[in-house]
């Protein structure tokens, strides 16, 4: 087993210290000052956990009172973001839409045709991941960008175009 970089650590205990290994970890700044590390079973050892359904935990307290420690395989049950209430499936499908979805230019305008209506649009604004478009004209429309047609890349918004957009529309859009 050994301990592992991860996205949100912010230190490296005993980085300097040939006679340790180092460990990645995210040091929180709270009363308990919680020391957060990843850490990553060789194939083996995740065959052992399967069968046996056994981890053992070695601390050194040298003759101290022992420190509260915790063993956990979510890390939201060590320490959570804004984010974690987002389920798994769905940052997963996201994640595959991403990998796979057209680029756009942040920026440009579209021209689009919205098959539900039968319509060409005039697209303001994009929002990739939540499936969605924003168009000009009256009523102010928000769509599917799945339900758009031959998406033309036109040309970069006016500021007049960008102040429409975002007065009926807000700005999470590209």
């Amino acid at each position: 087993m050994k301990p592992v970089p991860f996205k949100h650590q912010n230190t490296v205990f005993a980085e300097d210290q040939p006679e340790y290994q180092p460990l990645p970890a995210l040091k929180l700044n709270t009363p308990q000052g919680e020391v957060i590390s990843c850490w990553k079973l060789s194939f083996r050892e995740r065959l052992r956990v399967l069968f046996l359904g056994r981890v053992w935990l070695s601390l050194f307290s040298f003759n101290q009172d022992l420190a509260p420690s915790y063993l956990a395989v979510n890390r939201e049950e060590v320490f959570s973001l804004p984010d974690d209430s987002t389920p798994v499936w769905v940052k997963l499908v996201n994640k595959i839409k991403r990998l796979f979805a057209p680029t756009y230019q942040s920026g440009y305008s579209y021209f689009a045709h919205h098959k539900p209506s039968g319509e060409d649009w005039y697209i303001l604004g994009i929002d990739a991941a939540f499936d969605r478009v924003c168009a000009a004209g009256w009523p102010p429309s928000i769509g599917k960008l799945s339900d758009c047609s031959n998406l033309l890349k036109n040309k970069p918004l006016t500021e007049e175009e960008l102040q429409h957009r975002n007065k009926h529309f807000g700005t999470n859009w590209i």
